[in-house]
């Protein structure tokens, strides 16, 4: 298992209920976006949620667009537009 796999593991299990709460509000966000979104709201930087995602910059710009599409602005605001 590599480490960003159990990083994400870890991740998501401590932050289960928060995951939870938010699939529930926008049910349209995936685990992926999910976990993305936990990652900035623990003050990842960009460089640091690619990495631990495994993406690029290009791939996390689309991602930050796509959870902004499915997320109430204002919360994406706050959260990922840092």
């Amino acid at each position: 298992m590599k480490d960003r796999e159990i990083v994400k593991g870890v991740i998501s299990d401590v932050f289960c209920e928060v995951m939870s709460l938010l699939k529930d509000r926008y049910s349209l966000l995936t685990k992926d976006d999910l976990y993305c979104y936990v990652l900035f709201a623990l003050g990842c930087k960009n460089v640091d949620v690619q990495a631990l995602m495994g993406v690029g910059d290009g791939a996390l710009k689309t991602r930050k667009s796509r959870i902004r599409k499915k997320m109430n602005n204002d919360e994406f605001t706050i959260i990922l537009q840092g």
